[in-house]
């Protein structure tokens, strides 16, 4: 999808592609309608075929429709729930490094403080964009390098270092699905269905024999509802880009209750 989409409002958004739905409707009607009606000159009962044409049609169409829906929203909500695991790790992380003996523990929770506003400040902006950014690799490369070159040597020490590694390595499987679901979502040619499947939906409603406000009131309000679809899965396609988005808010939740108190 065009860039511009994500960087509109989504009120805007949504009246623009149900205008645009509905102004096409209208469109057809008043313009195209004439010439579509030359194909039925013989047919008696048009609406009738029309409408078993339209009714059948249009649920193949609208279980696509809902079932696009339903997986982007379900994307979108194991999107928003990996990013609070991901936090929770980084804290659980920040508060086993506390136990560490200094310098390492100053060390270790300076490291991953940085991890954090790199991630909140630099990589949110950058995923925001729908690029994959790279700060926050280099910081958690530099934490890795610290947190390996540590040698316990009490026992308690050992059991806590084995600890805090098996939480490093479960932030680094965390971070890598956030990371892949950046350039993530709905493939070119599912938009290719979705859209030509709009387009065939309001060309058999061009087809109805009715009169001509009725006709256009029922065609307005059948195109508003299909640009508002649209616009759902549009807006959870991408769930980093956009007004509807998931926000650093896990991570920035953390920062200020544990990290920024203690410099």
């Amino acid at each position: 999808m065009l860039n511009w989409i994500y960087d509109a409002p989504s009120l805007q958004l949504a009246g623009f592609m149900s205008g645009v739905s509905v102004l096409v409707m209208w469109f057809g009607i008043i313009f195209i309608k004439p010439f579509l009606r030359l194909l039925f000159r013989n047919q008696t009962d048009t609406n009738s075929v029309v409408g078993n044409t339209l009714s059948s049609y249009s649920v193949f169409y609208g279980l696509l429709l809902g079932l696009i829906s339903v997986a982007t929203y379900q994307n979108f909500s194991n999107l928003s729930d990996n990013i609070s695991h991901e936090a929770s790790i980084v804290a659980v992380l920040y508060r086993d490094f506390s136990a560490y003996e200094a310098p390492a523990r100053e060390e270790l929770q300076s490291s991953l403080k940085d991890y954090v506003r790199t991630t909140i400040d630099e990589d949110w902006p950058i995923q925001q964009k729908g690029s994959v950014p790279s700060g926050g690799s280099d910081k958690v490369t530099a934490l890795f390098k610290k947190l390996t070159s540590y040698e316990p040597q009490r026992m308690s020490q050992q059991i806590l270092h084995a600890q805090t590694l098996r939480e490093f390595g479960s932030l680094i499987e965390v971070r890598r699905t956030r990371l892949a679901n950046i350039t993530g979502g709905i493939p070119g040619a599912l938009w290719y269905v979705v859209l030509m499947g709009a387009a065939f939906n309001i060309l058999l409603f061009w087809m109805f024999d009715m009169r001509f406000l009725v006709h256009m009131l029922l065609g307005g309000i059948v195109a508003f509802f299909l640009g508002v679809m649209i616009f759902i899965i549009v807006s959870l396609d991408s769930p980093f880009r956009g007004e509807v988005s998931v926000g650093p808010d896990p991570f920035t939740a953390i920062y200020d209750s544990m990290m920024k108190t203690n410099p």
